[in-house]
C-alpha cells in the first residue's frame, strides 16, 4: 500500500529588493500561497512540502530575471 503524507511547514518569508517590480511580484507570489502579511516584507502562514519547495523554484526564477506575471500564477497553483 502505498500511502502519500502531506508534511506542513510554517513558513516565515522576509526580504529586501533592489527593484520595485520584483517586490511586487514577489508579495503577489507570497500572498497567492496564502501567506500573510506581517509587516511591510514580512510574510508568515502554513504550507505543504510540495507549495513550499514550488513557491522557492517560483521566486528564484524572479530573481533571476525570468520573466514573470500575475497571469504565470495560475499555471503554478498547486490543488489542495
Amino acid at each position: 500500500m502505498n500511502l502519500y503524507k502531506l508534511i506542513h511547514v510554517y513558513a516565515i518569508a522576509t526580504f529586501d529588493c533592489k527593484f520595485k517590480t520584483n517586490q511586487e511580484n514577489i508579495e503577489n507570489m507570497l500572498l497567492h500561497y496564502g501567506l500573510r502579511k506581517i509587516q511591510s516584507s514580512l510574510y508568515a502562514g502554513e504550507l505543504e512540502n510540495n507549495e513550499c519547495e514550488t513557491l522557492v523554484k517560483n521566486i528564484n526564477e524572479i530573481i533571476k530575471g525570468q520573466r514573470f506575471d500575475n497571469s504565470d500564477m495560475s499555471k503554478t497553483a498547486i490543488q489542495k
